[in-house]
C-alpha cells in the first residue's frame, strides 16, 4: 500500500510538473484586458529617485536587479508637455534585466514601455512560485510608448516577471497587474475600550493606496467572541466600509457603554489600510486626556520598548491579538538596556483562538513591580500575533512607545 502510495504521489507530481512546463503565456498589448478586479500603481504620485521597493511592499512586490536598485525617475516631457512624468527606471545596468517579484502571484500583468527606439526588443519572461519557467513574449519597437504585457494559464500564477530591453534601460509606467488570488489586507488595534462617560475610544481607517478599500472592520472581546459596540452611531460587531482612494474615516465608541467594554478589532480589506485608535478619556462631557494608539500586523517576533518610573506612576502595558483560529504558545523575554537578559515568561500571554490579554509589564515579570525599569521586551510565539506597547500614568493611557520586528 505504501509502495502504491509513493507511486500515486510520483505520477501526480510529474503530471503537476508537465503542466506547469507547458503552462501557456500570452503577450498583452491593449489595457483593456485588465478588469475592476486589477491593480494599477502609478508612478506619478510619488517623488523622484525613491528605491521602487521601499513603497510597494503591502502589495506584496519587490523590485531588483544585480547593480543598484531600480528607483523613480522623472522624466522631463516633449516641449509643450503638461507636467513631467514619473516612472520606473531601471538606470544602473542596462545589461541586465528588471526583476519584478510578486509575493501574491498574479495572473496577468502589464505596463506602459518607453525609454527604446524602433530596433528595441522588449523581451517579458515569468516564472511560477517554483522557479518553473512558464513562457516568453517579445514586442518589438519602443519609437513611442507602448502598453505590454503578459498572462498565464497557470493556476500558480506569475511569481517573478523579467523585462529585458536588450541593452537599453528599462522604463515602465502605470504597472498593473491581476491577483490569482487577491489577498485581503488585515491589520488590528489590540485594544479597544468604552464606557459611558469615562472612556471611548475614537477608531480611524486610512486608505493607503490609488485604489478604493472596501472591506469591514470587526469587533471581538477577549476571549475571541464577537464584541457590540455603539460605533459611529450604530450598534453592531460588524461595521463595512468603503473608502475613496487616500481618504479616512472616523469612528468613535461615544462613550455609551455601561457596563465598561473591552477588546479589539480587526481591520479587512482588499487593499492595505492603516487603523488608528485614540483613546479619550472623560469626565461627564469634559475631555481629561487622549493618547493615539497605531495598528499592528501578525508577526511571530515583535520587539518593545519598557518604560517604568515607580515614583512617577509610569508603567508600560501590553495588547496582545491571537491573529490565528489555534492557540497560541507565546514566550516573553525582559532586556535591560545593557542587554542581558533579567526574566522569561512563558506562559501569561498564551491565547486562545482569535483571544486577546492586556498586561502590564509588572504583572508579567513582578519581579521589577515596585523599581523603576527602562530595556526591552522580545516576544515569540508559534503563531502570528498582533502587539501593541502602551505607556500609561496612574493606570491612564498616556503614549504609546516603539514596536518593531524582523519579520516583513
Amino acid at each position: 500500500m505504501t509502495k502504491l502510495r509513493t507511486v500515486v504521489c510520483a505520477f501526480a507530481l510529474a503530471i503537476a510538473g508537465f503542466l506547469s512546463v507547458h503552462a501557456q503565456v500570452t503577450k498583452i498589448t491593449n489595457p483593456s484586458a485588465f478588469d475592476q478586479n486589477s491593480v494599477t500603481l502609478d508612478f506619478q504620485e510619488y517623488q523622484a529617485d525613491i528605491l521602487a521597493c521601499d513603497i510597494f511592499g503591502k502589495w506584496g512586490l519587490s523590485f531588483q536587479n544585480n547593480g543598484d536598485a531600480p528607483r523613480i525617475a522623472m522624466v522631463i516631457p516633449p516641449i509643450g508637455g503638461a507636467e513631467a512624468d514619473r516612472v520606473l527606471l531601471n538606470q544602473s545596468s542596462p545589461d541586465l534585466p528588471l526583476v519584478i517579484n510578486f509575493k501574491f502571484p498574479v495572473s496577468r500583468v502589464g505596463f506602459y514601455a518607453s525609454n527604446g527606439s524602433s530596433s528595441t526588443a522588449v523581451v517579458l519572461t515569468a516564472f511560477d512560485p517554483l522557479g518553473t519557467k512558464l513562457g516568453t513574449v517579445t514586442e518589438n519597437g519602443l519609437a513611442e510608448e507602448k502598453f505590454i504585457g503578459i498572462s498565464t494559464t497557470s493556476n500558480r500564477g506569475i511569481a517573478k516577471l523579467l523585462v529585458d530591453y536588450g541593452g537599453a534601460a528599462e522604463q515602465i509606467d502605470n504597472i498593473v497587474f491581476t491577483y490569482v488570488d487577491r489577498p485581503q489586507f488585515k491589520t488590528y488595534l489590540a485594544q479597544v475600550g468604552d464606557a459611558k462617560d469615562m472612556l471611548e475610544t475614537i477608531l480611524v481607517i486610512s486608505n493607503l493606496t490609488n485604489s478604493t478599500a472596501t472591506g469591514e472592520l470587526r469587533l471581538f472581546s477577549s476571549n475571541g467572541t464577537t464584541m457590540t459596540v455603539k460605533l459611529g452611531g450604530q450598534s453592531g460587531t460588524v461595521f463595512p466600509f468603503s473608502l475613496p482612494p487616500f481618504s479616512s474615516k472616523t469612528l468613535p465608541t461615544g462613550a455609551t457603554s455601561n457596563p465598561l467594554v473591552v477588546g479589539y478589532a480587526e481591520i479587512e480589506s482588499n487593499v492595505p489600510v492603516e487603523g488608528t485608535a485614540i483613546f479619550r478619556l472623560l469626565s461627564g462631557q469634559n475631555v481629561l486626556a487622549e493618547a493615539g494608539v497605531g495598528a499592528a500586523v501578525p508577526r511571530h517576533l515583535v520587539v518593545g520598548a519598557v518604560q517604568k518610573i515607580a515614583a512617577l506612576g509610569f508603567d508600560t502595558g501590553v495588547a496582545v491579538v491571537n491573529a490565528s483560529d489555534q492557540p497560541v504558545d507565546a514566550r516573553v523575554l525582559l532586556y535591560n538596556e545593557s542587554g542581558m537578559l533579567v526574566a522569561v515568561n512563558e506562559k501569561d500571554l498564551d491565547l486562545g483562538p482569535h483571544g486577546q490579554m492586556p498586561k502590564y509589564v509588572s504583572e508579567l515579570f513582578p519581579q521589577i513591580k515596585d523599581s523603576d525599569f527602562t530595556g526591552t521586551l522580545v516576544v515569540t510565539s508559534d503563531k502570528p500575533i498582533a502587539l501593541v506597547v502602551i505607556r500609561t500614568q496612574g493606570a491612564l493611557v498616556h503614549s504609546t512607545l516603539p514596536v518593531g520586528s524582523t519579520q516583513q
